[in-house]
């Protein structure tokens, strides 16, 4: 089951690496593969786990410098 269904609002604020927190829910876009993710961030170093909101994916744990940051999500409307 897709957490985000269609018709989801995500109300979203740009940020900066230094404004995300642990626990955020944060857009991600990857550098090499142009995908996009919606995860919450665990920062470990200069690795960064992303979690993902639907049990059944695994999470993800990458290097800060292989994603770019897109937003931080500030509400959810389902």
């Amino acid at each position: 089951r897709e957490f985000f269904g269609d018709g989801t609002l995500l109300f979203i604020k740009p940020e900066s690496w230094e404004e995300i927190r642990d626990g955020d829910l944060v857009i991600f876009k990857d550098r090499t593969g142009n995908r996009a993710f919606v995860k919450k961030v665990e920062f470990a170093g200069e690795n960064l786990i992303l979690k993902p909101m639907n049990q059944y994916y695994k999470n993800m744990v990458v290097q800060r410098s292989d994603l770019m940051l897109l937003e931080r999500v500030t509400a959810i409307v389902l």
